[in-house]
């Protein structure tokens, strides 16, 4: 559309401004819901337009830039969080406070994080009991080998006695 040379009120003049105005205000939507679908898809880390205007689509971007932010904090400390808990941290805590229903998450990992605690402790316990009974019973075998072995030796002594007063006796009775 052409712009009217005639009055600057020319109505001409403002269906053109108002026109260029919608075209603009649509190019940042659609820059802003390009990006959105791309955060759909798992891309926390693609370029995000830039929108300094002060009108609606500056918060709809602001709040999108914050979004993807919260998210990539989130995304992190999970991943650190799981991490440290596989090489053996039972001890790890969240280093984020999660907003509103997140709060679900990092409850989550907590929960996570005590349950494996007490169980791992649950199988210490164990363990050493076993490793304590293991110790008691090869005590008590050895025991026993030593004692039957010591009930041998005398078993043995007092047969070669009742032999021994066996032979004496035969001899005096002749």
């Amino acid at each position: 559309m052409a712009i009217c040379n005639s009055c600057y009120f020319n109505p001409c003049w403002h269906r053109y401004w108002l026109l260029c105005l919608s075209q603009a205000q649509e190019a940042k939507i659609v820059n802003t819901t390009n990006r959105l679908v791309k955060v759909v898809e798992g891309d926390l880390h693609g370029e995000t337009p830039v929108t300094n205007r002060g009108d609606e689509t500056q918060v709809l971007n602001d709040a999108m830039v914050n979004t993807i932010k919260d998210f990539s904090a989130y995304i992190k400390d999970i991943e650190r969080f799981l991490s440290e808990l596989s090489d053996g941290n039972l001890n790890v805590t969240s280093e984020l406070e999660y907003n509103g229903d997140y709060r679900k998450i990092r409850e989550a990992l907590t929960k996570i994080r005590d349950n494996l605690k007490t169980t791992i402790s649950g199988i210490k316990e164990v363990s050493e009991q076993v490793a304590s009974g293991s110790d008691a019973l090869s005590t008590s075998a050895q025991l026993l080998a030593h004692n039957t072995s010591q009930e041998a030796s005398t078993l043995e002594e007092i047969s070669s006695m009742t032999n021994d007063i066996q032979t004496n006796v035969g001899k005096n009775a002749d």
